[in-house]
């Protein structure tokens, strides 16, 4: 969950690239990238890669177009046809997610398949308010929530600075919190920028986000990395375990502080990133 790189649904000779691009995740997007006229066709080609996937390769992410617009309804009843044929994607990304009958679609179009997961993406302040019950429709569905920054920076008319977004950033968090689902941060639109994109991630590594999108190749090996616990870390995370078991799981005192349960939480995330 460090990286998702997207690469645009009309351009088919990409998604090989994408797949082997070292990102955790790839996403074909339909929804942005994509002109109105050619929805059709790259919806037709993102299909027929998904569907000619090897097992054992990086999962495949679709973000089909919003269901408010009738180009994200023939998405979902293209998938729908797909998953006749078992070729499904590994996560439906749903873009402008605003409401839990949104969820509730696509759980019920997509029903033969319940372990399909949808990952949200809030880029409204209206999906933000209904994001609890988003979370409580798609329980065991959610893979991980992502903000759309550039979209929620404009539907609130501020810029995309950090004092502009933290609000936003915090509220996702808070809400997903309560159901233990991950998220990740929006892109990074500098991309030359690699230093300013480290920065970015190391600041929303802090928040709390388990990951970034990304929008070029040339940006998930910074991603994974700033996202990637380091050994001092993991070496920690070890060492307050293991002192954490031999107290027969009490507080105990550690190098100079005292280890509880929450601390020790922390510790089992930091070893689950580094076994990502």
């Amino acid at each position: 969950m460090r990286s998702l790189l997207f690469v645009p649904g009309n351009r088919p000779e990409r998604f090989a690239k994408a797949r082997d691009s070292g990102a955790d995740n790839y996403c074909i997007d339909l929804e942005d990238a994509v002109p109105q006229a050619q929805k059709e066709a790259a919806r037709n080609a993102a299909l027929a890669h998904i569907a000619d996937r090897k097992s054992g390769g990086s999962p495949c992410y679709l973000r089909i177009n919003s269901l408010a617009t009738k180009y994200g309804l023939e998405d979902l009843l293209a998938l729908s046809t797909a998953a006749a044929h078992n070729a499904l994607p590994d996560c439906v990304v749903l873009p402008m997610a605003s409401s839990s009958f949104e969820v509730r679609q696509i759980i019920q179009v997509l029903s033969c398949h319940p372990d399909l997961k949808i990952l949200p993406m809030i880029e409204t302040p209206e999906g933000l308010d209904n994001l609890p019950a988003m979370l409580l429709e798609g329980r065991g569905r959610i893979a991980a929530l992502a903000l759309g920054c550039a979209d929620y920076a404009a539907a609130i008319g501020s810029d995309m600075s950090w004092d502009a977004l933290l609000d936003a950033r915090s509220a996702l968090l808070r809400a997903a919190s309560a159901h233990a689902v991950p998220c990740l941060d929006g892109p990074f639109f500098d991309i030359p920028n690699l230093a300013g994109l480290r920065e970015d991630a190391a600041r929303v590594s802090k928040l709390g986000f388990l990951g970034k999108l990304a929008i070029h190749p040339s940006q998930v090996n910074s991603i994974n990395e700033v996202f990637a616990p380091s050994q001092e870390k993991v070496d920690w995370a070890k060492k307050v375990i293991a002192a954490f078991e031999k107290a027969g799981g009490g507080v105990v005192s550690f190098e100079g502080m005292m280890i509880d349960q929450p601390m020790v939480d922390q510790a089992k995330r930091i070893l689950a990133g580094e076994k990502a």
